[in-house]
This record gives C-alpha cells, sequence and structure tokens, in this order.
C-alpha cells in the first residue's frame, strides 16, 4: 500500500512508511470465490457482527508493513475523481413478511451499495441487484452468474457502505432467514463528474431519446468507458469508440476520450492486437475491434486537435496496422486463425468464438481494413509521416473488394463467396470504404433505407455504419429515414419505462436472458440528434471544423 495525505498547503501530513500497520480484516470473508460474472469479478461477504474496534485504535493483531524497495514510475490518476453521492431515495414494491424486499430505485444507478437494516438476530442478508423485474423480481442468477452480494448484520442496528464493488441497477431484492426492518437498503452513486451541454433534439420524444442516451453515456463513464456498468464494466475499443463520438457533443470534453485511448495504447499482445477488454488477463482479442480504435484516435484528434495524444500512440497504431498487413493473403484481409482470436463484427455476424481453424477473406473485415488503411495516412500527415503507403494499400483492397464480394446479379455485396448473407453492415461498410460509388452507392442505399428484406438488419452497436452510409450518399434524402429509424427504435425503451439505452433490441431477454439495458454502444442517438437536428455550426463539427 502507497498512501500520501496532504495539507492545504502542500506539506504532506502522513504518509505509508515501516509504522503503517495492517491486518487481515476479520469481517470480510477472505479467499470468497463468489463471482458475479467473469468479467466483473468476485462479489463479497461482509459481516458486521465480527468488527471489534479497530476503526478507533483499540484492536490487536496489527502488525507493521516490510517495506519493499521496488521503484516503479508513479503515474498520476489521468482524469478527475469519481464522486460518491447521497444514497438514493428509494420505494419498497413488494415485501414478504419482513423478510424478502423488492426496491426500486426509480431509475439506473451505479455506485456503492448502502444500507442501514436493524435485526434481532445476527444473520447474512442477501442482496441482489438488476435492471429489470421481468420475472416479478430480480433475476439474480443468469447462466452461471449470481448478482448478489452479502452483508452480515449484527444483532440491533448495521450502518454499512462497500466503496470496494461498484454495481449497476435499478431494483434490489433483499433476501433475509428472520424478519429485519429496513430503514435503508440503496446505492451511493459514484459518477465521473462531466457537464453536459445544453441541446434540444427539437420534439418531445428526440428530447426524452436523448435524455436516456446521455444517462447512459454518464452511467458508462468511471475509471474508464465501460460497456455496460451492471454486468461487464468493461473497456472495448469499439463500444468506447462509440461512446467518445456521443460524448464529444454531449459533454464537450476530451480529456476522459484521452485516456481510455492512452490505457490501450499499453496493452500487449503477442501478435499486436489489442487484447478483447483493457486491461485484461485473458489470451483473447477481436481483431476487428482494433481496428475500431484507430477510428476512435483519429476521430480524438479531429474534436481535440491534440497531437500529443497522437505521438504517443502512433508505436501502437502502426503495430496494429503491421499485424493487419503481415496476415493478409492474396491481397486481401483475412480473419486470424487459432485460440485467442476471435473474429466477431456484430451479434450474428462472427466467427468461432475459440477462433476460426483457417484464415479466410470476408466483406466486412476486408472494408475496416479499407478505412483502418484511410485513419492510418491522415493520421500519418498529421504527424507530419509520408502515409502514402496506406492509401495504395488502401485502393489495393477497395479493387479487391470489389472483384471478389460484389454480385451483379442483386447489385449489392455478399458476406463471403462460401457464404453468400447479404448484410447491411457489409453493404453500408461498401459505400463508405468507397467500394461502391456512385449509382451502385445508391441502389444500395434504397435497399438499406427501405429495409430490404434480402438484407440482415444491423444491430444497435453497428447502426452508426449504415447512418453514415446512407448520408454519404445523400443526406438531404436520408436524414429523416434516419431520425424516423431510431424514434421507431428508441421509442421501445421509453415505452417500457428505461431510463436507459439496451445493449440490443430484444432488452433483457438478449443473450440468454444476459441482456444489458444500460449499454454505451446504443447511445448514438446523440451523435446523430446533433448532426441532423442541430445547428450548421454544430454539424461542422463533424467534420473537423
Amino acid at each position: 500500500m502507497i498512501y500520501e495525505l496532504c495539507a492545504a498547503a502542500g506539506e504532506v501530513v502522513l504518509s505509508s512508511g515501516q509504522l503503517t500497520r495492517s491486518r487481515i480484516s476479520l469481517a470480510y470473508k477472505n479467499h470468497y470465490r463468489k463471482e458475479i460474472t467473469m468479467q466483473l469479478g468476485k462479489s463479497f461477504l461482509y459481516d458486521a457482527s465480527k468488527e471489534d474496534n479497530w476503526m478507533i485504535g483499540a484492536a490487536e493483531d496489527f502488525v507493521c508493513g516490510t517495506v519493499v524497495d521496488k521503484p516503479k514510475p508513479v503515474m498520476m490518476r489521468p482524469i478527475a475523481k469519481l464522486v460518491v453521492g447521497s444514497p438514493v431515495e428509494t420505494k419498497v414494491l413488494k415485501n414478504g413478511n419482513d423478510k424478502r424486499f423488492l426496491i426500486d430505485l426509480g431509475c439506473e444507478y451505479v455506485g456503492y451499495i448502502d444500507v442501514d437494516i436493524e435485526s434481532d438476530i445476527p444473520q447474512t442478508v442477501v442482496i441482489a441487484f438488476g435492471e429489470h423485474i421481468a420475472d416479478g423480481c430480480v433475476r439474480r442468477f443468469i447462466t452461471g452468474s449470481d448478482f448478489s452480494v452479502e452483508v452480515g448484520v449484527k444483532s440491533g442496528r448495521t450502518v454499512y457502505m462497500n466503496s470496494f464493488r461498484r454495481i449497476a441497477a435499478r431494483y434490489l431484492e433483499v433476501f433475509a432467514d428472520s424478519p429485519v426492518k429496513i430503514h435503508r437498503v440503496s446505492l451511493r452513486p459514484t459518477d465521473y463528474p462531466v457537464n453536459e451541454i445544453r441541446f434540444d433534439a427539437g420534439s418531445e420524444l428526440r428530447r426524452n431519446i436523448y435524455r436516456i442516451c446521455v444517462n447512459t453515456l454518464r452511467l458508462c463513464m468511471h475509471d474508464h468507458y465501460e460497456d455496460c456498468p451492471w454486468r461487464e464494466q468493461a473497456l472495448y475499443a469499439m463500444d468506447s469508440r462509440n461512446q467518445m463520438l456521443c460524448g464529444y457533443y454531449a459533454f464537450g470534453e476530451t480529456v476522459f476520450p484521452r485516456s481510455s485511448l492512452q490505457l490501450m495504447s499499453k496493452d500487449t499482445r503477442y501478435d499486436h492486437l489489442l487484447t478483447i477488454t483493457v486491461p485484461c488477463g485473458m489470451d483473447l482479442c477481436i481483431p476487428s475491434f482494433s481496428m475500431h480504435y484507430i477510428t476512435a484516435v483519429r476521430e480524438y484528434y479531429q474534436y481535440s486537435h491534440d497531437l500529443s495524444l497522437l505521438a504517443e500512440v502512433w508505436d501502437k497504431v502502426q503495430s496494429i496496422t503491421d499485424a493487419m498487413i503481415g496476415n493478409m493473403g492474396d491481397g486481401m484481409y483475412r480473419t486470424f486463425a487459432g485460440g485467442g482470436h476471435w473474429n466477431y463484427y456484430e451479434s450474428g455476424i462472427s466467427g468461432p468464438f475459440g477462433g476460426d481453424r483457417e484464415p479466410s477473406s470476408d466483406l466486412i473485415g476486408n472494408c475496416l481494413l479499407v478505412l483502418c488503411m484511410e485513419n492510418m495516412a491522415q493520421i500519418a500527415e498529421w504527424l507530419g509521416y509520408n502515409g502514402t503507403r496506406y492509401t495504395e494499400l488502401a485502393a489495393q483492397v477497395r479493387d479487391a473488394v470489389n472483384k471478389t464480394f460484389y454480385d451483379p446479379k442483386s447489385g449489392l455485396y455478399v458476406y463471403r463467396t462460401d457464404d453468400r448473407r447479404l448484410t447491411v453492415l457489409g453493404n453500408s461498410l461498401a459505400i463508405l470504404c468507397r467500394a461502391a460509388e456512385g449509382e451502385c452507392a445508391e441502389r444500395i442505399a434504397q435497399r438499406i433505407a427501405e429495409d430490404a428484406p434480402c438484407l440482415q438488419p444491423t444491430t444497435l452497436s453497428m447502426a452508426c455504419f449504415k447512418y453514415d452510409a446512407l448520408l454519404m450518399v445523400n443526406r438531404d434524402k436520408y436524414a429523416d429515414t434516419i431520425l424516423k429509424t431510431i424514434e421507431d427504435q428508441y421509442s421501445v425503451m421509453l415505452d417500457a419505462g428505461s431510463t436507459t439505452v439496451w445493449e440490443d433490441y430484444l432488452g433483457e431477454s438478449a443473450y440468454d436472458g444476459k441482456g444489458s439495458l444500460c449499454h454505451g454502444w446504443s447511445a448514438l442517438p446523440v451523435y446523430y440528434f446533433h448532426l441532423l437536428c442541430g445547428s450548421k455550426e454544430q454539424a461542422a463539427v463533424q467534420e473537423g471544423a
């Protein structure tokens, strides 16, 4: 443990050292390997009845620390500290004989469990947390996951807050073996401090959609961006790209995205791609997400005009690009084979979780590679480097896309030569990478806009590519189509009473009942409302003006 406490004038009044004393906690169950989810990690069991008077110095068994001389660089926290709020006001929806309580927080929050419980006897109280009560209760157990924590209460009144584990919930459910009196079971919101930019999307429906999108962005920002605060709290390159893009408009700040981009650049893998989440201790990556990272780096400069971050991550983006190029075959992008690689593009379009046995080529990967090379050329130019290598490779792969995946009969692009699915994502990317141009792009855009049955729809997370392709072809023609699509899709969430935006159209039932109802990648309406409903000055920001 390293700590230093300074007075207002800056002098150090207390610091760690050999006289710092410690012991194993009596109240927390040690080596308790109860897992919430693989990504979120361990739960906890705290037993207040086992506490002594250590907080006032009247305790034994504390020993002095051992000073270890291992000089390492100290990195100051690059972002603001989180703000811990007061306990949320709650409403008890159900009371089962004072032994089971269903509690509504009113909307989704992320924070620390805070309890004030009175009991006649010492007992362990279980607190389950969730985002919905579709089953009439909190869905605690889901495919091997246990969304609960445990608090041992003493005889009398137990007041306790746990600051080691942030949880996300709209609902809490309390289980006790013997009757208890609930004075408070709630969350203390734990938020990253940002100021929301005032914006009017133009109609009540759009304002409400915008509101739950911005709320989602806030709840997915803590030490770094998080895909979802309830199930994972993980930093993904693709998810965070969407969050950064929306955040530039919602909050108008660049410190937080810079920090996450910097953190991801420190990731190291044997194949030079980004690990699936950062930080992460497992051998797994999604290769396409490494290309989305480079998009996020380019967009960061467009909104911040901060070259220092580009210079800092240049070696990393080069190594990612070199890995992509080194894996090419026959002049095209190929999927990465072997365990440790998950060739995922979006739900419904991905390779096996354990990795492809042999590398293969597909439309989406090649279109993303073209865009990646163009982004690299632009970043190189901003840094004063020669990006010709990247523009030439982009042109080469673009030609290969047309020769390999374009189907003259349908006028669309197939996913693979041995899987002739027609996807909205793939055809949108074909437009964006300029494989499809002119009348060809116009025909494809029309099919996408009219939701042609032959096209596999895109997901909420990848809708940005669909919308960007339509705007690239004809902004005036398709702007209202995009806005109407957003209204139709997100009004379902509002009608369900959600205060945040969902991971998937199916809501809680997606992913075998593990669907997240607060997911940063789905906050894209923030960006498109600013682009299509805001002033010309606001829209110009998208161009890097």
